[in-house]
């Protein structure tokens, strides 16, 4: 009588207590371990680091110029069609 719809909360329950492989689990599983550790073994000087942050800055800020100006031209285009379609 009652069977379907408790035999669907009981599943539901199941599935809510098992484990999860979340994103972080994912990236720990892409270094095989047969081939060992990641090791990182190339170091920066600290003035290839400078470079390196001054270039990714540069980077941002042109990506950051770049959204500004599109959203500014959306904006005079939104603005033009509300002008265009009052006079209508």
């Amino acid at each position: 009588m009652l069977g379907g719809f408790v035999n669907g909360m009981i599943t539901s329950l199941k599935n809510n207590k098992r484990e999860r492989t979340t994103a972080f689990d994912k990236e720990k599983k892409r270094f095989n371990p047969t081939y060992g550790d990641f090791v990182d073994h190339k170091k920066m000087s600290p003035r290839e680091f400078q470079r390196f942050r001054k270039r990714l800055e540069m980077g941002r800020q042109k990506s950051e110029r770049h959204n500004r100006i599109l959203v500014g031209i959306m904006a005079f285009l939104f603005i033009g069609l509300l002008i265009a379609l009052a006079l209508l």
